[in-house]
């Protein structure tokens, strides 16, 4: 019996053991080599196999103020025996200058964590000069001289601050109509000092009316001059007024802004309507787009419109009924409460305006998040 168990022993100790084995980790990409800017695009995975998980990354340069800044993003695939292409995942870029986006798949065995492969690929995201020219501006963007309910009159004065070395248009582009880079224009530079300062804005253009203003740097430095704006209503007791902030175009196209608020559009939110005030709304589209109203009455039924089209560079004001024809929205009255959106790169707005003094002002969204959490630096 003993030498039995012996025999079994030993029988057992030549069996071979099951070891999985395959070939040499080997991993690649396939890509577009160059695509346009906003062009969706896929990078697709060829895997080594099912015994491997995968890691896709993607980087880019992107830019805050005056800092460059990679952006990346991160993916993690698991395994599979198929050897066609697979994660059909999707891309798009939208820049202004010719964008090198780096693709890195790095495979690792589940087994053995030493047993490991990568690749890279190139793709070339060719600028878009259109958006080039959109976002190379500064924008005001409501200017007027024009007169108003309850016997109001606004009028805008603009002040710039700058020095001999910045110079370029101002721009007015009239309300409801598309914005043209042939619309009335005027130059600007600081030849005579480093404050420039039109009282009466609209009387500099030799105009009357109410459009949105572009400033618009020309020459080798493409900076903006500090800017100042105020609309204010005139009456015989003084002015009445607020200002009003220069907006950089490219922060509603999803860029110059925190990586979680990258996406093209905003929204702004209007409080319950006080009694003895007005509010008017408005929409300014930097290309075109779309925008979309929600009123919550004071009794807690809602009225809404959705997908209203802005047409490239157009200004829309009004109360809701106007802005939403041919959908039938009813004006705003005490108690309401109002939300714009835009979707696409375009910026809403809303004025509230006193009854009795016609003191206006003018609101537009803050581009952050609004809950609150723990900060570190």
């Amino acid at each position: 019996m003993r030498r039995f168990a012996r025999s079994v022993v030993l029988l057992l100790s030549c069996m071979p053991i099951a070891v999985p084995i395959h070939a040499a980790c080997t991993v690649s990409l396939e890509y577009p080599a160059e695509v346009q800017s906003g062009q969706t695009y896929s990078v697709l995975i060829k895997p080594a196999g099912g015994f491997y998980k995968y890691v896709l990354s993607e980087q880019w340069a992107g830019r805050r103020t005056f800092n460059q800044k990679l952006h990346s993003t991160v993916d993690t695939y698991g395994g599979t025996d198929n050897l066609q292409p697979f994660n059909t995942h999707t891309y798009s870029h939208r820049t202004t200058f010719d964008l090198q986006v780096v693709y890195r798949i790095v495979a690792t065995n589940f087994a053995n964590p030493t047993d490991s492969c990568y690749s890279e690929a190139i793709v070339i995201v060719h600028a878009d000069p259109e958006l080039d020219r959109l976002t190379r501006r500064a924008v005001i963007p409501v200017v007027g001289t024009t007169g108003g309910l309850n016997g109001s009159f606004f009028k805008t004065s603009l002040k710039l601050i700058g020095n001999d070395t910045l110079h370029g248009r101002l721009v007015f582009h009239p309300i409801f109509q598309e914005r043209k880079d042939s619309d009335p224009s005027i130059p600007y530079d600081f030849s005579a000092g480093d404050v420039l300062v039109f009282e009466d804005l609209m009387a500099a253009f030799g105009l009357f009316g109410v459009g949105s203003l572009d400033i618009v740097p020309e020459g080798t430095n493409q900076q903006v001059p500090i800017t100042e704006a105020r609309i204010d209503n005139q009456t015989p007791q003084g002015t009445f007024g607020a200002m009003e902030p220069m907006i950089i175009p490219a922060q509603f196209f999803g860029f110059e802004r925190a990586l979680e608020e990258t996406s093209p559009g905003a929204s702004v939110d209007v409080p319950r309507i006080s009694e003895g005030t007005r509010v008017n709304l408005g929409v300014l589209g930097f290309e075109h787009c779309s925008f979309a109203i929600s009123i919550l009455h004071a009794d807690g039924s809602r009225s809404f419109s959705v997908g209203l089209a802005l047409p490239a560079g157009m200004l829309k004001m009004g109360t809701p009924s106007q802005l939403a024809a041919p959908f039938v929205l009813p004006d705003l009255v005490p108690g309401d409460r109002v939300t714009v959106a835009i979707s696409g790169g375009g910026i809403p707005f809303y004025t509230v305006t006193d009854n009795q003094t016609n003191d206006p002002a003018i609101n537009f969204p803050v581009l952050a998040d609004r809950n609150l959490g723990r900060y570190s630096d």
